[in-house]
């Protein structure tokens, strides 16, 4: 066996023994799941915190019938019973993070494809959204928590991450859509789903990633990812 695949099995059994802690150990209120792109990874190895990186899943995809389901399917045993839902103040609280693949990537695209505005582009990503917590909403009331796009950035060091657009519109675009889903869901109604955005804490004056909070690509580094956690489970109390 090489030493690769036995790291890869020692972190294997490390994600599995936290999980089974959790399972164990954390109240279901305090439960925290973490569901979508590669922005969730920074979030996972923290007491009460289950992650599901669903690969380089879009928004746009997330809020296609079913696949909202099947990102709730993904988290398996982990997942609070029904009898333990009807206790009503035993709600865990759910993450999602999407957006910043469309943003990123598809949303000029699709704009010049569609040939439409960017910003009708971002419009359909916030119906995307709704679309995917209302779906979550049919089997779940769970406390759901949709988690702002990281900022946008050009320091890429890494070909895996392509861009379409330039620095500033992606800002622009960011923005918009942050703006956008917190009017909807203030419309919407739903008590238990909040936006949370934390980017103006690790943004420069143009709104970009600061490159001391970055990965040097385009998440959060580690600093940053701490205190985005720690403002997720502070959000999730006071729903």
């Amino acid at each position: 066996m090489t030493l690769k695949k036995l790291i890869k099995i020692v972190v294997k059994l490390v994600g599995t023994s936290l999980e089974f802690v959790n399972v164990v150990f954390v109240r279901t209120s305090d439960r925290i799941f973490a569901i979508g792109d590669s922005h969730v990874r920074p979030l996972g190895g923290r007491r009460g915190v289950f992650r599901r990186h669903l690969g380089p899943m879009t928004l746009h995809r997330f809020g296609r019938p079913g696949e909202a389901t099947k990102a709730l399917a993904s988290l398996r045993h982990m997942w609070p019973s029904r009898k333990e839902f009807r206790g009503g103040l035993s709600l865990p609280t759910i993450v999602l993070s999407f957006g910043e693949i469309d943003i990123r990537v598809h949303v000029h695209h699709q704009a010049k494809l569609s040939k439409v505005s960017e910003l009708e582009i971002i419009d359909r990503l916030v119906h995307s959204a709704l679309n995917g917590i209302a779906e979550m909403r049919k089997v779940t009331c769970a406390r759901i928590i949709f988690l702002a796009p990281t900022p946008p950035t050009d320091i890429i060091s890494s070909l895996q991450f392509p861009s379409s657009g330039s620095l500033s519109d992606r800002i622009l675009w960011t923005r918009y859509f942050c703006h956008k889903l917190e009017t909807a869901f203030a419309t919407e109604g739903d008590r238990l789903v909040r936006l949370l955005d934390v980017s103006s804490n690790f943004i420069t004056a143009e709104g970009a990633l600061s490159d001391q909070y970055g990965d040097g690509n385009v998440h959060y580094g580690r600093a940053a990812a701490r205190f985005v956690t720690a403002r997720i489970k502070e959000t999730a109390k006071q729903f």
